[in-house]
């Protein structure tokens, strides 16, 4: 009988040792898990972060875009402005000549 109880007692400390091993694997696992989510949760909010300047950098290039168009336009408008200004110069120019080759007639 005596070995029959140094058998169970062999046993059930086994199983004792088997069952404190499993409860530090799971705690282990359960460390592993919080630090993963923690993780995950960080990576989640840098992408949000990430998102939202690229939606403000997409938001200023397009009003950069619209306002490099508003200047070219507005140079255009500019130059046509001058060319024709530079014309009736021109014109004044001639019909002053001929005024005065007139008077001078």
């Amino acid at each position: 009988m005596s070995n029959t109880r140094t058998n169970e007692d062999k046993s059930r400390m086994d199983m004792e040792l088997d069952l404190r091993s499993l409860k530090l694997k799971y705690e282990h696992e359960l460390e592993e898990r919080a630090s993963i989510e923690s993780l995950y949760r960080t990576s989640k909010d840098n992408l949000h972060q990430l998102e939202s300047k690229h939606k403000m950098l997409v938001s200023d290039h397009q009003a950069a875009e619209s306002a490099k168009k508003q200047l070219e336009l507005e140079t255009k408008k500019f130059e046509q402005s001058q060319k024709q200004y530079e014309s009736e110069i021109d014109e004044l120019k001639r019909i002053l000549e001929e005024e005065q080759k007139t008077q001078l007639i």
